[in-house]
Formats: C-alpha cells, structure tokens, sequence
C-alpha cells in the first residue's frame, strides 16, 4: 500500500536530513522526493512551490497537512504517527525542555553554523569568493560561543539536549554541526559532553544515520581531494 506521506528533500540539506534520520528511525512509511538544491532543480519545482512558495526544503505532504519547516515538519509527525514517547514527550514539562532548544535553535545553532559553511564552502565553490581569514575567525568565533552553551547548559545534566533520551531536539541539532567536517570544523573538540553527546546519537542510529551523511562525507572527500591538487 502506497504511503500518504510525500517527502520532498535534499540530504545535504541539514534540516532535510533531520527530518529524513526521524522518519527512518521510526520506521514511517513515505515516498521521497529528492530536489537538488545545488543543482536549483527546487527552484523549478511547481509541485514544492505549490505547498511551499518560498521553495525551500524540507516539505511534507501528508493527505490534506502540507508542510514546511523541519521543526514544524518533526513535531507533527512525532504526534501524528506516535512515535516512541522520547523523541517528543507527552509530559508538558519534558516537551517544554525540548521545545526550548528547539525554539533557540534557528537563532542560535543554524545561524552560526550555516554563518560558516557559507563562507568557507559555499561562497568558494559556487561564487568564487575568496574566503576572507578575518571573517573566517569570526564566524568561528560565534559558533564556539554556540558549541560552549550547548555543552554548559543543554548537556549539563544530561546525556543528550535537555533529556536522558534521544528526542528530536538531537537530530535538529547534530545535522547543523555534522554538515561542518567539510570545512574542517570539529564542534566536540575540547567539548566532552558534545563529544560523548555527538557519540550518543551516532551509537543509537547506527546506519541510519550513516546512510543519511553518505552526501556529507562525499563532499568532505572532495573538498579534502581538491587540496591535494
């Protein structure tokens, strides 16, 4: 029986792959959609544009609920198709503790780490801009400030964000900070409880999670050939 849920994703996208380690992990049923974001086949896509005007990924299609944003996208699905209570508890005061991260998340975590990739990966190979070392430092500069207060305050007590249990919070999270290895960014260097957080989620997804970094480490690859020559 064909799934009702339609997933329109890119896995280099770090909110796409989010939503897809959610889906495999739970074993939900759904036909993909890959639109290529660096190829700008999204940007054609009437079918996205129509749930999605802005065009952006990841989208969902469920029946008569379309979505889009990764965070909205996790928490509806953590409901609708009841998961495991720890990805996104019941209890109000566990879901709040999750939702606070979440809610911090795009401001914090995205931003500074997107801030990087941008101007290390993105503007050198699509744009042919100069990376410019002081800018560099910068965003470095920022996303350390963001990695030290994951590790002060959202791990302080607990072997992952604000729980003793993988929730959605975590994917949201590691995606952001795993898309950096292709820029030579280590977010668990000199940050144990990132490391050993980082480790967590590696150990409790296994293949799903690797399968849905194999772009990822294509990329690293490239990038670390490209050096050589």
């Amino acid at each position: 029986m064909a799934s009702n849920l339609i997933y329109y994703y890119d896995a280099i996208s770090q909110p796409c792959r989010s939503v897809l380690m959610f889906l495999n992990a739970n074993k939900i049923s759904y036909e993909g959609r890959v639109l290529s974001l660096f190829s700008g086949a999204y940007r054609k896509s009437d079918e996205l544009a129509a749930i999605n005007p802005q065009r952006y990924l990841p989208v969902i299609k469920d029946s008569q609920v379309q979505l889009f944003e990764s965070d909205a996208i996790l928490k509806y699905v953590a409901d609708q198709y009841k998961v495991s209570d720890h990805w996104y508890p019941a209890d109000l005061a566990k879901r709040a503790r999750i939702n606070e991260y979440m809610s911090w998340h795009h401001s914090n975590t995205r931003s500074s780490c997107i801030g990087l990739f941008r101007l290390a990966y993105l503007g050198p190979r699509f744009f042919n801009k100069k990376v410019d070392e002081k800018e560099r430092q910068e965003a470095v500069d920022k996303l350390n400030k963001t990695a030290d207060f994951i590790e002060s305050y959202f791990l302080k007590d607990s072997e992952y964000i604000n729980s003793n249990s993988i929730s959605i919070a975590d994917l949201l999270a590691v995606c952001e900070f795993s898309q950096l290895i292709i820029v030579d960014y280590d977010v668990a260097q000199g940050r144990p409880k990132v490391a050993k957080w980082v480790q967590n989620i590696k150990s409790n997804l296994g293949s799903i999670y690797e399968d849905a970094h194999e772009i990822v480490y294509q990329f690293q690859k490239e990038v670390q050939e490209a050096k050589k020559a």
